[in-house]
């Protein structure tokens, strides 16, 4: 069963390991972007230069911790777009 996030696209999840400011060639319209960087000064400025390169990009931003991690191990889960 595939889940469904932001609206109908198939979602697929991707590691960039590290601050990508532009997405792979392979990811095209037909999968939902998004973007889930830490909420610090580089990956703020990292979400913003992949935001120039694919506007269709949805920016999902922790803002109960630095990392995702810090909002799984709190059970807590915001986001700031």
């Amino acid at each position: 069963m595939k889940r469904k996030l932001l609206g109908e696209a198939p979602t697929l999840v991707a590691s960039t390991a590290g601050l990508a400011t532009t997405a792979p060639a392979w990811i095209d319209g037909s999968h939902a972007l998004v973007c889930a960087y830490d909420a610090d000064r580089a990956g703020d400025n990292a979400a913003r230069k992949l935001l120039q390169s694919r506007p269709d990009m949805q920016r999902l931003r922790p803002v109960s911790g630095k990392d995702w991690n810090d909002v799984l191990k709190a059970g807590t889960v915001q986001t700031g777009r």
